[in-house]
């Protein structure tokens, strides 16, 4: 149950559905306390607790990844409108000639 929400979240961060993500980290979330108040060993547990560390920052890096090719993205906007404000293109409904 555990690795199946993984890779439903793994899977919606990778897509960019961040909304979808939140609500299976909260599902995530719940269902490891489950698992880690079951387990019957320490050892069990250090394993949980290591595969969720791992699950969050292998979340974390993408997620960050993400947000510097936005905001990449979002840097080249100015340069693009700059270059548009050197070539105005007539109206679409104005006649040339």
């Amino acid at each position: 149950m555990l690795a199946d929400i993984a890779s439903r979240l793994k899977d919606s961060i990778a897509s960019g559905a961040y909304r979808e993500a939140e609500k299976l980290l909260e599902e995530y979330a719940g269902q490891l306390e489950s698992c880690l108040q079951q387990a019957g060993s320490d050892g069990e547990r250090a394993t949980l607790a290591s595969e969720a560390g791992q699950l969050m920052a292998w979340s974390l890096r993408m997620t960050t990844s993400a947000r510097k090719h936005a905001h990449d993205k979002l840097q080249q906007i100015p340069l693009a409108l700059r270059y548009e404000s050197r070539h105005p293109r007539p109206p679409s409904w104005q006649l040339e000639g």
